[in-house]
């Protein structure tokens, strides 16, 4: 029931500033998977056609993998030296 309440408080917080984080929410998942060349789908939106913030989480979501792959390479770096 908190996570319910702080959520719809943080709403109104946001909404209060002209904006909708439920709004936002809904741009991001309807976008998922869109690509930043336009070969992605359901629309096939180039990077500038997608809203921004789902051009954010998707920047945020690269750099997230890029750092997965950065600690696999370190890992088998250090398994090859024993």
């Amino acid at each position: 029931m908190i996570e319910c309440e702080l959520l719809l408080k943080s709403e109104a917080h946001v909404q209060a500033l002209g904006h909708s984080a439920f709004h936002a929410g809904i741009e991001i998942a309807e976008v998922d998977y869109e690509k930043f060349d336009g070969s992605g789908y359901p629309s096939g939106l180039k990077c500038q056609d997608s809203p921004l913030p789902a051009r954010i989480i998707a920047e945020a979501c690269i750099a997230e993998h890029a750092g997965k792959i950065r600690q696999a390479q370190a890992r088998v770096g250090l398994i090859g030296l024993l």
